[in-house]
């Protein structure tokens, strides 16, 4: 979500792409941690450069129905690992070598693009077959 907030500010432009591991529902997460996590207002606009959704279908943050009308709205492709849980260290990921492919791969549709104010900042749809 970070990400995404950052898209109006103008140090947007020096982001070529956005690998957007475990996004979480804010709203759930704050329910989840009464008092600990605040959030704010998930934002509304999608980023602006090329970018792929990584979830789960057991996050536990983000319900799989939810990541779904996520990468829906934002026009971004959802790359979903399963029975995964929540994508993070404390779930025991650690070196995650399959998010360095993703990466890898999102990196190569970035560099591929022109950088020009247009294309940046518009939504990636090269990356549906992750």
């Amino acid at each position: 979500m970070v990400v995404a907030k950052l898209g109006a500010r103008p140090a947007a432009k020096r982001i070529r792409a956005a690998l957007l591991v475990a996004p979480c529902d804010p709203k759930l997460t704050e329910d989840l941690h009464p008092g600990m996590i605040d959030f704010g207002q998930a934002p509304v606009g999608a980023p602006r450069c090329p970018s792929l959704i990584v979830g789960s279908l057991n996050d536990l943050y983000m319900p799989i129905d939810e990541l779904a009308q996520l990468g829906q709205s934002w026009n971004l492709p959802v790359h979903n690992l399963g029975l995964a849980g929540h994508i993070n260290i404390a779930s025991g990921y650690g070196r995650w070598t399959g998010g360095y492919r993703l990466l890898d791969q999102l990196a190569s549709v970035a560099r591929a693009r022109p950088v020009s104010t247009k294309d940046q900042f518009q939504p990636m749809s090269d990356l549906r077959s992750c």
